[in-house]
């Protein structure tokens, strides 16, 4: 058996930690003590959500991680709803690695990993759709659309791809939207945070940190990040796997954005410029050699 470099290694992880091995889906209360479910580590006790490292993906659009983010956005209106936010798209890593079987092993990643996430999403708003106090009237709704369309009691209907497919397809939002070609993975974080030591305070701007690729150097320590990350840029993401339910009973999973670590690309370079670096180098210690 071939030996396993230790790119392949750390991809193997990144997808392994989506699996069920590495994940729970249980019933929590949210910080407004509604009923919720959450992703979280298989030993994780309390309200935490799990966290996760992504694979090499492209920044599809010129992301909004300075000054305000989105504040201004239709979306966005008021300080209060303004958001960083970055979307990613797999595939077309040329010009990334140094050879081409480093390539396939991240393609590969992308893929399983992608499918990690999306199984994830749908396993919870299945446990959403089983665990009747978090969305009472959606469920029984759903539950009693298909008792009618199989004649048996509510409490009878099966939960099987069917029924999931159809309760799945109604969220709010995913973090990886597999209705575009390609697929689009967005993460965002809010722009405004409060100090929750001085609640009197009000909000301030708390910048998404972006490493260079050994994760070592705080690129943007200077809130200068537009400088850094550019459309077409390569990068991994730390992400936060959360859930939520809306005071209106909508639903839906996403990523909350902690960090980002820039694999290829410069300082307001031009188009096509840029570094390409060998696999081991991304993921190497900060004393090894270039």
């Amino acid at each position: 058996m071939a030996t396993m470099t230790p790119f392949q290694a750390t991809m193997q992880q990144r997808v392994y930690e989506t699996s069920g091995e590495r994940t729970k889906i249980v019933p929590q209360k949210d910080y407004n003590g509604n009923d919720i479910v959450l992703v979280q580590e298989p030993e994780e006790k309390g309200n935490w959500c799990k966290e996760f490292t992504t694979p090499p993906f492209k920044v599809a659009f010129q992301p909004e991680l300075s000054g305000e983010g989105n504040l201004g956005d239709k979306f966005a209106p008021t300080p209060d709803k303004a958001k960083f936010r970055i979307v990613l798209v797999p595939g077309d890593l040329a010009g990334l690695f140094h050879n081409e079987a480093d390539v396939a092993v991240a393609l590969k990643a992308q893929v399983d990993w992608i499918d990690g996430v999306v199984g994830l999403s749908d396993n919870v708003f299945v446990e959403m759709l089983k665990h009747k106090n978090i969305l009472k009237k959606q469920s029984a709704d759903v539950l009693d659309m298909y008792s009618k369309m199989r004649k048996c009691k509510k409490n009878e209907v099966i939960i099987d791809d069917e029924v999931a497919e159809s309760w799945c397809g109604k969220a709010l939002s995913v973090p990886v939207d597999m209705t575009k070609t390609p697929p689009l993975i967005t993460a965002k974080a809010k722009v405004y945070k409060r100090n929750w030591k001085d609640k009197a305070a009000d909000p301030t701007i708390v910048t998404v940190p972006i490493y260079d690729r050994r994760g070592v150097t705080h690129l943007n320590k200077d809130d200068n990040s537009v400088d850094y990350v550019n459309r077409g840029d390569f990068v991994s993401l730390r992400v936060r796997f959360s859930t939520y339910v809306t005071p209106m009973g909508a639903y839906g999973t996403k990523f909350d954005l902690l960090g980002v670590t820039k694999l290829k690309g410069g300082k307001k370079r031009a188009r096509g410029q840029g570094e390409t670096i060998g696999s081991l180098d991304i993921f190497a210690d900060s004393d090894d050699e270039e």
